[in-house]
């Protein structure tokens, strides 16, 4: 190999912190429109999903033929047994809910991961 110079070494410099930087971004995240619960579904390995009625544009992982109206959590997890309290206590009370996504959909189901769930005053 031959050497390189002081510019071809400053441009693999630059072009590897570009590149660990790309790497630290998360994905596009979704959210969705205020909307009421059509239904929550646990499944196995501790995941569970919500279906609300209006869709939303979800990442690119998001690959479920579902309209882009579901979205999964962890049911063993402290912030997932909140999301879920959230989502059944909007769903018993028949209230809109908005949810925020990850951009990631880590649990599964090629459905984007709840970041947070919120409930709109009755």
């Amino acid at each position: 190999m031959g050497t390189c110079t002081a510019a071809t070494r400053q441009l693999l410099a630059v072009m590897a912190v570009v590149g660990l930087s790309l790497l630290s971004t998360p994905a596009q995240a979704s959210n969705s429109q205020w909307s009421k619960i059509l239904r929550i579904a646990i499944l196995n390995d501790d995941a569970a999903f919500v279906e609300v009625e209006n869709t939303a544009t979800q990442a690119a992982c998001g690959t479920a033929s579902n309209g882009g109206r579901q979205w999964t959590f962890l049911v063993n997890t402290s912030q997932g047994k909140a999301i879920l309290n959230t989502l059944l206590t909007a769903h018993v009370m028949r209230v809109n809910v908005y949810i925020e996504g990850t951009g990631n959909c880590a649990t599964g189901w090629s459905r984007e991961d709840v970041l947070q769930a919120h409930i709109s005053a009755p």
